[in-house]
């Protein structure tokens, strides 16, 4: 394979708001792949950031003509090195997952020998001269709230050919599933936003996440935004558009600007009668990206993504970021079955959550139920003021999905520290971001995981 033709720090810099010390390690990381002509084993993780993040990587690595597989995982374990380990790689790019599997993954180096390179913006929870890590946190970068997963493979792909920058798409798809985009994009995913618009990739227009043939078809399928005796119900839904004088398949692209008015007041009103999150509500008319490439928003790709990884229809959801013309519809589909899960488990928890001292919670059937209900019901059925946890009991383990928000962040809240504290107390694991975080715990440890939690919060947020 012919050598990387040398790219200097101007031309990068013209191009990425970053500084000297990121891109020294982006190319410290993008150098190992000289000459290298054997395969790469890309590794991200199943939600939209991981996914997107490991599509962009899928696409910048096969432009070069290197020989690759991506593997998508939920979380890394002994059973993942094992399988990693079996494929003989000498080469692994982790992406959206890694820095809080420090130990796991230096087994990995230690077993195979390969190159490893950690792409990532979680919590780190230890450095290791055994494989190169690149996170943003590292950088001055908030990895919970100004860059992602998907952006650090961004940013690692342009590193390596500045022409993979027409993946910004991708990348703010990521970041916006993550749910970096609630209060607008900030730090550089924003200075990448400016970018993107300047350089043609986005197109912007403002409005409420609502996508679909008729608002309608939007209000009863979407639930981020999520309107408390209004989402997901038919009947409900014809008689609130009935009362605005607005049919089923009225688009709001296509309303006037007295029917768009009234329409986002309405829903507005029903935010404020639920005690929504004042900062979901304040940010709810926001900008929207437009990709010109995917002919398709940022906000929809990522709802895409999302709920076909959470299915675990993983090709899929690479496929359809790879080619969506080719994949749009089907992948659609996939994510449609997903919203309605969630959105039964968000009717259901209307009727209210379990309380304690310092935090809410509630038990859910599946993890794919826990997790993305958890981000939607601490921003739409209570006021934020909490951290909240979802709950899934599984035969022999048991998996939370913690979710706060950034103002809950900015007065000491650190569910990455709390989760991790009480998992490792109860013979489990956990980490993730001050703002989301997981864990994973035996089934007997249920008790005493929430009661440390319950008592590192309350001490985080008094102290």
């Amino acid at each position: 394979m012919d050598e990387k033709p040398e790219l200097d720090h101007k031309q990068v810099k013209d191009r990425l708001p970053i500084s000297f010390s990121l891109y020294q390690d982006l190319r410290k990381a993008t150098d190992l792949l000289i000459g290298y002509d054997d395969y790469i084993q890309v590794v991200c993780h199943d939600d939209a950031d991981g996914i997107t993040a490991g599509a962009i990587l899928t696409r910048a690595l096969a432009r070069a003509d290197y020989f690759l597989k991506t593997k998508v995982v939920n979380r890394i374990d002994e059973s993942v090195v094992d399988d990693l380990a079996r494929e003989r790689m000498g080469f692994y790019v982790f992406a959206d997952i890694g820095s809080g599997y420090s130990r796991l993954i230096e087994l990995l180096a230690d077993r195979t020998g390969a190159y490893i390179i950690v792409l990532d913006h979680h919590k780190v929870v230890a450095k290791s001269n055994k494989f190169i890590q690149i996170n943003c946190n590292d950088h001055g970068i908030s990895g919970s709230f100004e860059t992602s997963g998907s952006v650090m493979a961004f940013l690692f792909s342009c590193v390596l050919d500045i022409g993979n920058f027409d993946l910004l798409d991708l990348a703010l798809a990521g970041a916006a599933g993550d749910k970096q985009k609630i209060y607008g994009f900030t730090g550089l995913n924003s200075l990448l936003a400016e970018l993107g618009v300047k350089n043609g990739i986005f197109k912007i227009d403002t409005g409420m996440e609502l996508y679909g043939k008729g608002i309608a078809g939007s209000l009863r399928h979407t639930f981020d935004p999520y309107f408390k005796g209004l989402s997901g119900r038919d009947q409900e839904i014809v008689e609130f558009l009935g009362k605005l004088g607005l049919s089923s398949d009225s688009v709001p692209e296509r309303m006037n600007p007295k029917e768009r008015t009234a329409l986002n007041s309405a829903l507005m009103l029903r935010l404020v009668k639920a005690e929504a999150h004042y900062g979901t509500m304040k940010n709810m008319i926001n900008k929207r990206y437009y990709s010109t490439r995917m002919d398709i928003h940022i906000e929809e790709i990522a709802g895409i993504v999302n709920g076909c990884g959470n299915l675990e229809e993983h090709s899929l959801a690479l496929a359809f970021c790879l080619s969506p013309g080719r994949f749009r519809e089907s992948a659609t589909k996939i994510a449609s079955r997903f919203n309605e899960r969630v959105l039964e488990k968000l009717i259901e928890l209307e009727k209210g959550l379990e309380v304690l001292d310092a935090m809410d919670y509630f038990i859910a059937a599946e993890d794919q139920q826990a997790g993305t209900a958890t981000g939607v019901a601490i921003r739409y059925l209570s006021d934020g003021n909490r951290p909240l946890l979802g709950v899934t009991i599984r035969d022999e383990i048991i998996n939370i999905s913690g979710r706060g928000t950034k103002e809950l962040v900015e007065k000491g809240l650190d569910l990455a520290e709390a989760l991790s504290k009480a998992a490792k107390e109860t013979g489990g694991m956990g980490g993730g971001h001050p703002v989301a975080s997981g864990a994973t715990i035996p089934k007997d440890g249920l008790k005493g995981f929430m009661d440390s939690v319950n008592a590192t919060v309350s001490q985080q947020m008094t102290g």
